[in-house]
């Protein structure tokens, strides 16, 4: 007796078939991958304007603090230029830049009535991105600090 095999082709995939889910499957980890890269870099501007808005309230904190004792308006000054190492650039502006950001840091000198005995000073802390130039952070206050005639 004689055997004779018989392949049955139609049982399996074809080649287009399996090319065809290929190419689907790459478009999808494709469109993944542009998603996950995506949120990549939405993270690092996210984290860089939140350091810049750490920096600048932990600033505000010492110019409140150095307010509520009682010190000169000098004494600010002095602090920024020698101790966080900030650039004057005029009499009540300084420039500061740590390694992502330049932070900018002006005092304007304001005379309400009724405060004729103190320098009421409103406060403006910008934080700026190096690469882009953007404004991330800005805070604001506004101190009274003792006349040096006190």
């Amino acid at each position: 007796m004689r055997r004779v095999f018989k392949f049955k082709w139609d049982s399996g995939m074809s080649l287009v078939e399996i090319l065809a889910s290929i190419v689907i499957l790459g478009i999808v980890i494709v469109s993944f991958m542009s998603i996950f890269s995506q949120s990549a870099l939405h993270n690092k501007s996210t984290d860089q304007i939140i350091n810049g808005s750490n920096y600048a309230s932990e600033l505000m904190e010492n110019f409140v603090l150095m307010s509520h004792k009682g010190s000169p308006l000098e004494s600010v000054h002095n602090f920024l230029v020698n101790e966080k190492h900030f650039r004057k650039i005029s009499k009540l502006h300084f420039l500061g830049e740590t390694s992502e950001e330049k932070i900018d840091v002006e005092f304007i000198l304001e005379n309400p009535a009724g405060y004729e005995n103190y320098k009421v000073t409103r406060v403006i802390i910008q934080t700026v991105n190096d690469n882009t130039g953007t404004k991330n952070t800005i805070a604001e206050s506004l101190l009274y600090w003792r006349s040096d005639n006190e």
